[in-house]
């Protein structure tokens, strides 16, 4: 005894405007570079993918509305040095995302725990990320055609620890970090 159907609420539509530029320099000269940058303008009345027309609940709109513009830039650079040594780093900065100050209610009858955000969406933000990878590598010929190559690779160069996920519930553990970017990781590879 149901019946499914489309709502076209306009209020669950969503507009996102991108815009996307590069510069990129192909290998020449033993050395090749790479620079982008990305901006994206979202335009949502209803902010999260789970409050569509499929779980149609007016209090889905109260402070979501993402309105908020995400930014990436990307550099990226390769350079061969004599005797089969190379490097090449890439450097990665990413806004963080919007959010907004949560409170939990309680004491519904039919809908006893209901969380909802009390200030608009963006009123808060999580911090821009930045962060560097290095990799060098240098490769020996060995006998006939044969090569190895021994390589060293640096995730999180310099050790930023950004968070990445934080506690948005008013209470005393708000604004508390419940994740950051990943320590400096060092890879040591043979091939």
């Amino acid at each position: 005894f149901e019946k499914f159907m489309i709502i076209n609420d306009a209020n669950s539509s969503e507009r996102h405007t991108a815009i996307d530029l590069q510069v990129v320099k192909r290998i020449s000269d033993n050395w090749q570079f790479l620079a982008a940058y990305t901006a994206t303008k979202n335009d949502a009345v209803v902010g999260h993918p789970l409050n569509r027309a499929a779980e149609y609940n007016p209090n889905a709109e109260i402070n979501t509305g993402d309105q908020s513009t995400q930014k990436t830039w990307r550099v990226s650079g390769f350079y061969r040095l004599p005797r089969g040594v190379a490097v090449s780093a890439n450097f990665n900065s990413e806004s963080g995302a919007p959010q907004s100050r949560q409170v939990l209610l309680r004491g519904g009858a039919q809908i006893p725990t209901f969380v909802i955000n009390t200030d608009p969406l963006g009123t808060l933000k999580l911090p821009t990320t930045n962060y560097i990878d290095l990799r060098i590598d240098k490769s020996f010929e060995l006998v006939g055609s044969q090569r190895v190559a021994v390589r060293v690779n640096s995730f999180n160069l310099l050790n930023a620890n950004t968070v990445q996920t934080w506690n948005q519930r008013a209470g005393p553990t708000y604004l508390y970090p419940t994740l950051i970017l990943r320590p400096r990781l060092m890879e040591f590879g043979v091939q």
